[in-house]
């Protein structure tokens, strides 16, 4: 398998863990959505919420997605909670309205998706969430090199081709249907003609039989 495969098969995986993720992801810029890293090497995901809805925030959570939306830690009051499995790893800085995180020391294990989640109480108490588009992290294995990431925009054009080659198939075999609807109908309607005519033709011949009948003398007694 070719390396750019694997990396429209990731960025895929990506799009479809996307349509999962908590609503309002328009509110939260979280990047980069995609990340390549060796083993023991370090990255960084940023993660900012529009202003316009950065009031009275409590807390910024960062999840593991694939892990069962494990949680990795909790930012709060300047000061983040990181799980203890992960402390030793992770640097956060930054306030409740834009954080970045410093992971390091990777392994295999890092390998999942990221997604950052602000959360806040609205006038009634209702907990809201404003979570962004996330970040893949892909670790790589023994044996695997850097290669470039795929681009959203890449993988995009080739989605709307395809829609447009099926769009395009899905088209020609409706006007193929209609042709032999029509052309049946039509041959339908040419039988049903011709046998009209042959009837009105029968009809003819019988009644001209029946004057010529009628014409003939009787024989007299």
């Amino acid at each position: 398998m070719s390396q750019s495969y694997r990396g429209i098969r990731v960025l895929l995986l990506i799009l479809a863990l996307n349509s999962k993720t908590a609503c309002a992801t328009l509110h939260v810029r979280q990047s980069p959505l995609y990340i390549q890293a060796k083993a023991a090497g370090s990255i960084n995901i940023s993660c900012v919420l529009d202003p316009a809805y950065s009031e009275n925030i409590e807390g910024i959570y960062l999840y593991r997605k694939r892990a069962e939306n494990m949680e990795y830690l909790y930012f709060r009051e300047e000061k983040a909670v990181v799980s203890e499995m992960y402390k030793a790893r992770v640097h956060v800085t930054g306030n409740r309205k834009a954080i970045n995180i410093s992971i390091s020391s990777l392994t295999e294990n890092d390998t999942d998706f990221y997604l950052c989640a602000f959360v806040k109480f609205d006038s009634n108490y209702n907990i809201l969430s404003f979570s962004g588009d996330g970040t893949f992290l892909h670790v790589l294995g023994p044996g695997e090199c850097l290669c470039p990431a795929p681009s959203v925009e890449k993988v995009e054009n080739h989605i709307h081709i395809a829609a447009v080659i099926a769009l395009s198939i899905f088209s020609f075999i409706c006007i193929v249907i209609v042709v032999i609807w029509l052309s049946r109908k039509m041959m339908k309607n040419r039988t049903i003609q011709q046998n009209l005519s042959v009837y009105e033709d029968m009809k003819m011949l019988s009644k001209c039989t029946s004057n010529t009948a009628a014409q003939i003398p009787k024989p007299v007694a």
